[in-house]
């Protein structure tokens, strides 16, 4: 019996299946997570196939939602293709670059951006959107009025008070 090295048999053994399913648009990270090895053993096998590679910008051209990097399962797409995320207190947030109220990095809370839809932005800007129901994810029009922030703060405060007077 040799001591020699052994080799293991090759991972892939339907290539052209391989290929079919990287050019329908799946990943070679994904493909080989799928086939229990390596991205870059799929990219060798793609190649000896002969696969059409993709370029780095196509195979990402689109890091929004479950496509990117940061996805972790807790956002949704709306009706208008946006994608939300809930922040730390809860709050939704979307990115819309250019936006006169968005941050540095185009990113919106979800009920100021629709507030800014119905009254305007300059209706909502130096000022707070209150949540009539108190529900923070019900960004419905009929659900948000623009209030200065002594308003605001005025608003929440009863209600606070008016919760603690009914616990018995």
């Amino acid at each position: 019996m040799s001591r020699g090295i052994i080799l293991s048999k090759p991972i892939i053994t339907d290539v052209k299946k391989l290929v079919e399913e990287y050019e329908s648009g799946l990943s070679t990270v994904q493909l080989g997570k799928q086939y229990n090895t390596s991205a870059t053993v799929i990219n060798g096998w793609l190649k000896k196939g002969g696969a059409k590679m993709r370029t780095f910008s196509e195979a990402h051209a689109d890091f929004s939602g479950e496509k990117g990097g940061l996805y972790n399962g807790r956002g949704w797409y709306t009706e208008d293709g946006a994608y939300l995320t809930p922040d730390a207190n809860g709050y939704l947030r979307r990115t819309v670059h250019g936006h006169p109220l968005a941050d540095k990095t185009g990113r919106i809370l979800e009920h100021r951006y629709q507030a800014c839809l119905k009254y305007g932005v300059d209706a909502v800007r130096g000022k707070d959107v209150h949540h009539i129901d108190g529900n923070n994810q019900n960004n419905a029009w009929d659900n948000l009025i623009p209030l200065s922030r002594s308003q605001h703060r005025s608003v929440e405060n009863n209600l606070r008070a008016t919760k603690r007077k009914r616990k018995p």
